[in-house]
C-alpha cells in the first residue's frame, strides 16, 4: 500500500529518562507499564475467552443429545440473552459512562457482576445434581425435560453476568489503552481467544457429554479468579465531570405536561440515552456497519455443530477414502509412503476417523493456530491502515472462499476443508474489525453508544435469526445451505461498507478521524 492509505501515526514522546512514553487522557505509560496493563486485561481475557468458547459448543453439543428443535436453540441460545442484553446493556452503559467514584467508572461494575457469571457456570455444572433433586418432585415431567430445564435456566443466569460485565469491558479498553495500539491489543486480544479456542476445540469439546460438570466449574473458577486480579490492579484514570442532563422544556396541553413530568423524573435518563444515541444520522450509519460485518460467517457459527452431527447420520462422515487418500499423497511427497505405523498416528491425529464433532474440533483447532499466526500482522494492519479499510479487505476474501468451499461439500474431507477456511478468514475478519468500534465511538459516552449499537443490533437479531432457525427447520435441518445465506450476508456486508465511507470521509476518514461530537 502507499504512504497515502496509511492512517496517520503520532509523534513519538520521551520522559525526562529518556524513556519512550504514550500518553491516553491523564493516563502515561512507559515500556513497562504498557506490558504490565496487557499482562493484568489478557490475564482477564484467557478464562473470559475460554468461558465464551466452551458456554455455546457446549450447550450444542448437550441440546443435541436431548433432540431440541433448532427454534428451541435459538430461543435459549440467542433471543432471550439478546432481549436481556437490549434491557441491560444501556442501563449499565449509562451509568458507567457518567459514574465518577474512587476506583473508576468500569472497575467496579466489573467486580460486582463477576459473581453472577460464575454462579452461572457453576449451576450449568451442577446440573445433574439439580435435575435428580427436582425430578423427585416433579414426576409428571421426564427427567431429561428436568434437566434440559436446569441447563436452560443456569445458561440464562450466566448470560445475565456475561451481558452485564461485556457492557463495560471493551469501554474499560478504550479508556486505559493508548488509541495507537487499539489494533495490536485487540491483536493480542483475539491470540489469547484463540489459544482458548484450540484449549477447548481439540482436547474438551469430545469430552463435553461425559465431563461437562468440571469443565463448566473449572473455567468458572479460573474466570472468577482472573477478573477479579484485573479489578484490584488495572488503575482508570481521571475523568472530566459526566455532562450534565439538558434542560427539560415546559410543554403545553394535559400530554406534554406528562412527558415533561417523565423526563424530570426517573425516566429521565431513559429520555437522554434515547436523545443522544439514535439521533445521529451518522452513528446510525456506524450501528449499520458494526451490526452486518458479523453476519456473513453467523449462520455457519450458530449452525455448525448441528451439520456436522446431520452428516454424521447421513453417513456422509463415514466415507474417509478421499482424507486418507490426501493424507497418503503428503507423506508420500515427503518419503513415507510405505509408513503404515506414520499413517495411522496422522490419521488418529487428525481425527480422520471420528464422528463429524469430533473432527470439528481437530480442525477448527487447526484453523485457530493459523488465525493465531496471523493474528499480530493482522492487528498491525488494522493500527497502520484503518480497521475499516482492513475489513472491507477481508469481507471480499470471505465471499470467494465460500464460493470455491461450499458448493462442494459431500463428504468429511470437503467438510473440513471448508470449516477451515470458514474459521480461518471469519478469524481474520474479527480480528482486523477488532477495533473499529474503538476508532469510531466517541471516548466520553463509548460504552453507551457500544450499547446502543447492541440495542439496535438485538432488535436485529430478534427477527433475523428465529426466522434463520425457522427456515432450516422448513428446509428439514438442511444445514447444507448454512454457507449459502452466508455468502448473500456477505455481499451486503460489502455494500453497507461501499456506503458508508462517505460519510466517514467527512469526520476526517482514515487519517484525521474525529467522532462527532452531541
Amino acid at each position: 500500500m502507499s504512504t497515502q492509505n496509511q492512517a496517520q501515526q503520532p509523534t513519538q514522546e520521551y520522559n525526562e529518562k529518556g524513556q519512550k512514553i504514550w500518553r491516553h487522557g491523564t493516563l502515561t505509560y512507559t515500556v513497562g507499564g504498557l506490558v504490565l496493563l496487557f499482562a493484568l486485561l489478557l490475564g482477564a481475557d484467557l478464562p473470559w475467552a475460554l468461558r465464551d468458547r466452551s458456554v455455546q459448543p457446549s450447550m450444542q453439543v448437550l441440546f443435541g443429545i436431548f433432540k431440541t428443535t433448532t427454534w428451541y436453540y435459538g430461543v435459549i441460545a440467542v433471543t432471550l440473552p439478546t432481549v436481556m442484553g437490549m434491557v441491560m446493556g444501556p442501563i449499565i452503559s449509562y451509568k458507567s459512562d457518567r459514574h465518577r467514584g474512587r476506583f473508576g467508572r468500569r472497575i467496579p461494575y466489573l467486580f460486582f457482576t463477576t459473581p453472577l457469571v460464575v454462579l452461572g457456570m457453576l449451576g450449568m455444572a451442577g446440573s445433574t445434581v439439580a435435575a435428580n433433586f427436582i425430578y423427585q418432585y416433579a414426576s409428571h415431567w421426564s427427567y431429561n425435560e428436568v434437566k434440559l430445564m436446569t441447563l436452560s435456566l443456569s445458561w440464562l443466569f450466566f448470560d445475565v453476568g456475561a451481558i452485564a460485565g461485556g457492557a463495560v469491558f471493551m469501554a474499560l479498553v478504550k479508556d486505559v489503552v493508548p488509541t495507537h495500539f487499539f489494533g495490536r491489543f485487540m491483536s493480542l486480544f483475539r491470540i489469547v481467544g484463540l489459544l482458548a479456542g484450540i484449549l477447548f476445540n481439540y482436547a474438551l469439546i469430545v469430552k463435553v457429554e461425559t465431563h461437562y460438570p468440571y469443565i463448566f466449574g473449572g473455567i468458572g473458577l479460573l474466570f472468577g479468579i482472573a477478573v477479579f486480579i484485573m479489578c484490584i490492579f488495572v488503575k482508570e484514570g481521571e475523568y472530566p465531570p459526566p455532562p450534565e442532563p439538558p434542560p427539560v422544556p415546559e410543554r403545553e396541553g394535559r400530554f406534554g405536561a406528562l412527558l415533561t413530568r417523565l423526563q424530570k423524573g426517573h425516566l429521565g435518563p431513559l429520555f437522554v440515552y434515547a436523545k443522544e444515541s439514535f439521533a445521529s444520522k451518522y452513528y446510525w450509519m456506524v450501528f449499520v456497519i458494526l451490526i452486518t460485518l458479523g453476519l456473513m460467517f453467523g449462520p455457519v457459527n450458530s449452525f455448525v455443530i448441528f451439520y456436522a452431527q446431520a452428516l454424521d447420520e447421513s453417513g456422509a462422515m463415514s466415507d474417509t477414502a478421499s482424507f486418507e487418500r490426501v493424507i497418503r499423497s503428503v507423506l508420500a511427497f515427503f518419503g513415507q509412503g510405505g509408513n503404515t505405523l506414520l499413517f495411522d498416528n496422522v490419521c488418529a491425529f487428525m481425527g480422520v476417523h471420528e464422528k463429524g464433532v469430533g473432527i470439528f474440533g481437530k480442525f477448527t483447532a487447526l484453523s485457530y493456530l493459523i488465525s493465531l499466526t496471523l493474528a499480530y500482522p493482522l492487528g498491525w494492519l488494522a493500527d497502520r491502515y484503518h480497521p475499516l479499510r482492513c475489513s472491507m479487505v477481508v469481507l471480499g476474501l470471505g465471499l470467494v472462499t465460500y464460493a470455491v468451499t461450499a458448493p462442494f461439500i459431500s463428504d468429511k474431507l470437503t467438510f473440513t476443508i471448508a470449516i477451515v477456511a470458514h474459521n480461518t478468514i471469519s478469524g481474520c475478519l474479527w480480528t482486523v474489525s477488532a477495533s473499529l468500534a474503538l476508532r469510531l465511538f466517541p471516548q466520553a459516552r463509548f460504552a453507551q453508544f457500544g450499547s446502543a449499537c447492541g440495542l439496535a443490533g438485538g432488535i436485529f437479531v430478534l427477527i433475523y435469526f428465529p426466522l434463520l432457525s425457522l427456515f432450516f427447520d422448513k428446509l428439514g435441518k438442511n444445514y447444507y445451505y448454512t454457507f449459502h445465506v452466508g455468502f448473500v450476508l456477505g455481499l451486503i456486508s460489502l455494500v453497507v461498507c461501499f456506503i458508508f465511507i462517505p460519510f466517514f470521509k467527512k469526520q476526517g476518514g482514515y487519517d484525521n478521524y474525529v467522532a462527532p461530537e452531541l
